[in-house]
């Protein structure tokens, strides 16, 4: 089995995750952002420290969680081009329908003006 390490940054008070970005902020559903590499991580820390938010990072950890990969659902390439390429004929196929529809709604007219 494969193992992966994935990055998060956490609040130490709250506990919620920081949602990265230029101007972080914490997620208050608890999911936060994953970054997958030390230097992506490293690299946002110091992104947000140049734009002035040093002390955003003040009360908070990198917290390292390691990921098994495992085979849950395994489909053939071929396979899961094929399903991407008939969804895509339903998805054009219901938006043709929608523009015909549209294209044969009687117009509204509106009070005549004088």
């Amino acid at each position: 089995m494969e193992t992966k390490s994935i990055f998060k940054i956490r609040n130490k008070k709250t506990g919620q995750f920081s949602m990265g970005g230029e101007s972080p902020y914490w997620d208050p559903d608890g999911q936060g952002k994953t970054w997958n590499r030390r230097g992506d991580i490293s690299a946002h820390i110091t992104l947000v420290r140049k734009k002035g938010f040093s002390n955003f990072y003040r009360d908070a950890e990198v917290v390292e969680g390691v990921i098994q990969i495992i085979d849950h659902e395994v489909t053939p390439v071929e396979q899961w081009f094929e399903e991407s390429v008939n969804r895509k004929k339903v998805r054009d196929a219901q938006n043709a329908e929608r523009i015909k529809q549209y294209q044969t709604m009687p117009i509204r007219k509106g009070p005549k003006r004088n």
